[in-house]
């Protein structure tokens, strides 16, 4: 599927000095220590304004997507199936790994405090079931390359949109031979 955004896999340069991912000391890090390529193998470029967008397992339990939005006004959206936190705190790393803060930081020093450029995209709950968390990412990915807002996508989203998604993923699935059969 032809897209306008980066696809990309968070991978750590392999350094004598262990993973910048795990490091503590963030005066050390440089652009270098993050590489990140895109499913093509593509290494990203960070002087472009490409949006990026990834998902993020957050917790072990749970799956968010976010996009890293550099124009015209530099920001990290959070797409959280299960709509807004209810916090009066805002977003917190509770929802916004540290390690991606500290990428962005890092591969991006023009703009500091991303996690206070975080927005939350998806401001109503759209995922009810239990399960669909990483299906409805994956909608909106596919939304975020089609070019669509934020907004756009928080209107267009519900469980049932997301539960046509898996059965659509399903059947392509199927198509080219991937079982489901225990």
């Amino acid at each position: 599927m032809p897209t306008a955004f980066y696809h990309f896999h968070l991978e750590a340069a392999v350094k004598a000095a262990g993973s910048p991912w795990r490091r503590r000391c963030r005066s050390h890090r440089t652009k270098r220590d993050y590489q990140v390529r895109d499913v093509l193998g593509r290494v990203v470029d960070y002087d472009r304004d490409t949006p990026l967008v990834f998902i993020v397992n957050v917790g072990q339990i749970h799956w968010n997507l976010f996009r890293v939005q550099l124009s015209p006004t530099p920001k990290l959206q959070l797409f959280e199936p299960m709509g807004r936190l209810a916090s009066r705190s805002g977003i917190s790393y509770r929802s916004v790994p540290r390690a991606v803060i500290e990428w962005l930081d890092v591969c991006y020093p023009q703009y500091k405090c991303w996690l206070e450029r975080t927005v939350s995209a998806i401001t109503d709950k759209q995922q009810i079931s239990g399960f669909d968390c990483g299906v409805a990412c994956l909608l909106y990915a596919d939304k975020c390359g089609r070019g669509l807002s934020g907004e756009e996508i928080n209107d267009e989203i519900d469980q049932q949109a997301i539960t046509s998604f898996r059965k659509q993923l399903q059947l392509q699935l199927e198509a080219h031979g991937v079982s489901f059969d225990g």
